[in-house]
């Protein structure tokens, strides 16, 4: 029998060699044991007959005519990709891809291992993650496929936009997952530690992303450190998620290790310049940046407009209601940007020095100090200035009309923010895990919150 087309893709074959006859693989398939396979080249998502975690694939098995013996539904959890001599049992590997190949295989030749998983040995483990998070949450989670990846909080269900972000990306994508929410009432945020132990023990065979939001985000850093401590091969913690000694995303990726980032700042850093730009602007490095509150939700964006601007001509004034406060904050971070020019004000300066500022961003999460102090009059026409909160939250725009209806403020919401808040660790995670994500998927996802990423 003639060797047959591929009718559907992606599709795994499987056919018998004197390491492993008929009988034997026959078996390991019907009972579903086999959860990985060898493959010639580099089969990423960029191969013609490459494979994407996350997708369905078929799985084929032929006998040595190809007779087709049996066919079973997949999922391929994860590709790694290296030279046949970096394998410690190469030679058997050699022999194997040489008996398929019907060729020799140099020992610098690319070799992946494509690993997959059942639907119904999966289902049952997944119905079981499902069940412990039940026993956690507040709220409610219904019954969804795997992997996961959930935002968690005190109470996320009621305002978080990141599952809408999230799950728009995996239905572009046509992959298979949920994002969605869990609720952690603060009353009980040693539950936070339970919920982290479960994704910790499970890795990425159910998790992907553990996005973390008020007031965990320091809790969730302190675990990660004592794990790191523990597993050190398990856990990377980057510099500025230390530096700002909080987390707000940690990314599991195939190799089981949980890269622990904070993405907070730089999402808004991202926003901030795709606004300028949007607005003739060139260089925010050497723009003077006005910052209003330095409480927990300022602690990233201030860390990275001190990045930002150290390295140009710009400078930053902070306006917060303890001076102290803000003193202790930036004296802390200044160990790691000594040529950042920042000054601290308390917000009676606001009238008096926010005037002549290039932007300006509130990072208040209650109240408009520039409403409150009459600021909205005393800026310059054209005034970049932007909120940290988003949608109904945010009131900034509809108090500079109020108090400076004919400045032509350009006034922006939280929702760049987000956004770019979002796209930050969805690229971190699609390099880990060996996939791209078309940038229209971005542009997408921008539009539904009226944003318009820049590339």
């Amino acid at each position: 029998m003639d060797k047959p087309n591929h009718h559907e893709h992606p599709e795994l074959w499987f056919r018998p060699s004197p390491a492993m006859p008929l009988p034997a693989l026959l078996s390991l398939i019907e009972k579903e044991e086999i959860t990985e396979t060898l493959r010639l080249g580099r089969r990423d998502g960029a191969h013609q007959k490459g494979y994407i975690p996350g997708t369905v694939a078929t799985l084929r098995l032929f006998d040595a005519d190809w007779q087709e013996r049996l066919h079973k539904r997949i999922r391929v959890t994860n590709v790694v990709s290296k030279s046949l001599h970096e394998f410690p049992n190469w030679q058997s590997v050699q022999q194997e891809l040489s008996f398929f190949e019907n060729r020799p295989i140099a020992l610098d030749e690319i070799v992946s291992i494509v690993e997959f998983s059942f639907p119904g040995k999966e289902r049952r483990g997944i119905m079981n993650i499902l069940d412990q998070l039940n026993r956690i949450a507040e709220n409610n989670i219904p019954d969804l496929s795997g992997p996961f990846s959930v935002i968690i909080g005190e109470h996320p269900s009621a305002y978080a936009v990141s599952p809408r972000m999230w799950n728009k990306e995996i239905e572009l994508r046509g992959v298979e997952g949920h994002f969605f929410p869990i609720d952690i009432p603060f009353e009980r945020k040693d539950d936070l530690t339970v919920l982290l132990n479960v994704a910790f023990a499970a890795g990425p065979e159910y998790f992907r992303v553990l996005t973390i939001t008020n007031p965990y985000k320091i809790h969730a850093l302190e675990y990660f450190r004592a794990q790191a401590k523990k597993f050190p091969g398990r856990v990377v913690i980057s510099a500025d998620a230390e530096r700002i000694g909080a987390t707000n995303q940690i990314l599991i990726g195939p190799d089981s290790i949980f890269n622990v980032i904070n993405s907070d700042g730089q999402g808004m850093v991202n926003a901030i310049q795709t606004y300028f730009v949007e607005m003739g602007g060139k260089n925010l490095a050497d723009k003077r940046i006005g910052i209003i509150g330095a409480g927990g939700a300022a602690r990233g964006i201030i860390y990275e407009l001190m990045k930002l601007t150290g390295t140009g001509k710009g400078s930053i004034a902070l306006f917060n209601r303890t001076v102290e406060k803000a003193e202790a904050l930036i004296l802390e971070f200044k160990r790691f940007f000594s040529g950042a020019k920042i000054t601290v004000h308390p917000l009676a300066d606001l009238p008096r020095l926010a005037t002549g500022h290039d932007v300006l961003v509130s990072s208040i999460t209650d109240g408009d100090p520039l409403f409150e102090h009459n600021v909205y009059r005393t800026l310059i026409p054209g005034t970049l200035i932007v909120d940290a909160n988003y949608g109904e939250k945010s009131v900034l725009e509809k108090h500079a009309d109020t108090q400076a209806s004919d400045k032509d403020l350009a006034v922006r919401d939280g929702s760049g923010m987000v956004v770019e808040g979002y796209i930050i660790p969805s690229q971190a995670l699609a390099k880990l895990w060996g996939y791209e994500v078309p940038f229209t998927v971005y542009e997408e996802i921008g539009a539904l919150f009226n944003y318009k990423p820049r590339k």
